[in-house]
């Protein structure tokens, strides 16, 4: 499945298999992201309690999923993207979308968020 519809026929075929074949087309957008931990199940669902659950068991992390797709544009890639606290020394930074993809950067953003 493509990412991105480019057109109103592509909108309709994709949404005519989003109906019939749900797991599929979802696993199809899924795939297109970062995953920690790949789900188990792409849907659980049962309509007697009801409980719907899609990617059970799988684990996302936002910073790495979000940077990279704000560099397809020029201009992009040097707007700011996050200001963020350092965990170590309080200090604060702002980072643009090309600096976020730095492993370094990543890891120091998730340490400050699980400090703050």
């Amino acid at each position: 499945m493509a990412f991105r519809i480019n057109s109103y026929e592509e909108y309709l075929s994709e949404y005519k298999r989003s109906i019939e074949e749900p797991e599929a087309f979802w696993e199809g957008i899924a795939d297109h992201y970062l995953w920690c931990k790949r789900w188990d199940t792409t849907l659980d669902w049962e309509f007697k309690t009801p409980s719907v659950e899609w990617f059970k068991g799988g684990k996302l992390s936002i910073p790495e999923n979000c940077p990279d797709r704000h560099l397809e544009a020029p201009s992009e890639k040097s707007a700011q993207s996050i200001m963020y606290k350092a965990a170590r020394g309080n200090v604060s930074h702002t980072a643009d979308a090309s600096t976020l993809l730095d492993p370094d950067v990543v890891e120091e953003i998730k340490m400050g968020a699980l400090t703050s």
